[in-house]
């Protein structure tokens, strides 16, 4: 077993009355792209800037590397940060940009070229060197500001918001072009971003903060799949949460028996122990995982659509079922067709499986 690159031990930052970051504790592991999520004031940006020495935590301890961090300047830390801005020199080249951080550490500079050279192959940049920052667009200079930040070859690289400043497609096409870099430095990745899909996508882990605390700290599929807490479930992703009490053990392992205002009686697994006949719990449901049918005699829940939505490559439905709840469910659009099948006001029946349902106790 080999020591985590990063360790944070009882991390506590306040500004004044304010509780920025509270108590935190964290391995990271070499070679992971490790994401921060939360909202704003959730902290991950106060403690980005601590692992990059902008900031010192008010207790607790930060190691990188094996090191305590206490009292350790910036430009000594084995790290280096990408900032949302880009913050690139408007008067210097691409090239010249790239290589700054080279030339301050006094690389001679047939080293410092090549360097460059390697990092802009890396960024496929070669053919735009001798561009200076306002001849590129959003995505080349979100590129150079990654190279620049790796050419020093950091042990850590911190990403604050690093792809807020680009349009729809050109983030989601960068999403995959950062993954390819990281792939190929083995350089470890911190990522702070408020964007849920973006850290879905990117990371190898993920820590959902939440008024300075981590409330789950999970790979992307275990975070969606398995949420501990109805504030995951509502921050990752679309899904429907509906109060129940359990009446007992489902009819297989692992499901619990709920009567629900919303629906009446349903099972739904549960992540753990089936909680006691009587707890008060949520069932979560994802919208995409209810199946939709107009035949009102099929197996299942009686709804009406209330409203829907066409986006394209699917169709958002929001219902009211018999009892008045509200429920959404969404639905793929693998078929080309003139009309739809489910429309306003239309009577439906919604069914989903057991153990596509989750119980949540807090």
């Amino acid at each position: 077993m080999t020591a985590p690159i990063i360790r944070l031990r009882n991390v506590v930052k306040t500004f004044g009355d304010f509780t920025a970051v509270d108590d935190l504790s964290l391995d990271i592991d070499a070679g992971e792209l490790f994401c921060l999520l939360g909202g704003s004031g959730s902290g991950k940006s106060t403690l980005l800037r601590m692992l990059a020495g902008f900031e010192s935590p008010d207790s607790g301890t930060i190691e990188i590397d094996g090191k305590d961090m206490r009292g350790v300047d910036p430009a000594d830390r084995p790290v280096n940060m990408m900032f949302q801005s880009y913050a690139l020199f408007p008067h210097m080249t691409v090239a010249e940009n790239v290589g700054y951080g080279l030339r301050r550490m006094g690389l001679a500079k047939a080293e410092v070229a090549t360097q460059v050279a390697e990092m802009l192959r890396l960024v496929k940049l070669e053919a735009l060197a001798q561009r200076k920052p306002h001849q590129l667009s959003g995505g080349q200079r979100q590129r150079v500001a990654l190279a620049r930040a790796l050419a020093r070859k950091p042990k850590v690289l911190l990403l604050d918001e690093p792809l807020s400043a680009l349009d729809k497609k050109l983030r989601e096409d960068t999403q995959f072009e950062l993954m390819n870099i990281f792939d190929a430095t083995g350089t470890t990745f911190i990522v702070v971003t408020h964007d849920q899909e973006e850290a879905m996508v990117l990371a190898t882990r993920i820590a959902v903060m939440d008024a300075g605390k981590f409330v789950q700290v999970d790979t992307p599929r275990q975070l969606y799949e398995f949420p501990k807490t109805r504030f995951v479930a509502d921050f990752i992703g679309n899904i429907n949460l509906l109060e129940a009490t359990v009446t007992g053990p489902g009819r297989s392992e692992g499901l619990a028996a709920l009567h629900c205002e919303a629906l009446g009686a349903v099972e739904a697994a549960c992540d753990g122990e089936v909680p006691p006949a009587g707890a008060h719990v949520w069932l979560a449901v994802r919208p995409e995982k209810i199946a939709l049918s107009t035949d009102t005699a099929a197996p299942g829940y009686d709804a009406v659509v209330d409203d829907l939505g066409y986006r394209g490559g699917d169709t958002q439905y929001r219902l009211r079922t018999a009892s008045g709840a509200a429920l959404k469910v969404t639905k793929p659009n693998t078929e080309r067709q003139g009309q739809r099948p489910v429309d306003w006001d239309t009577p439906v029946r919604i069914a989903f499986a057991p153990e596509a349902a989750l119980v949540l106790r807090q």
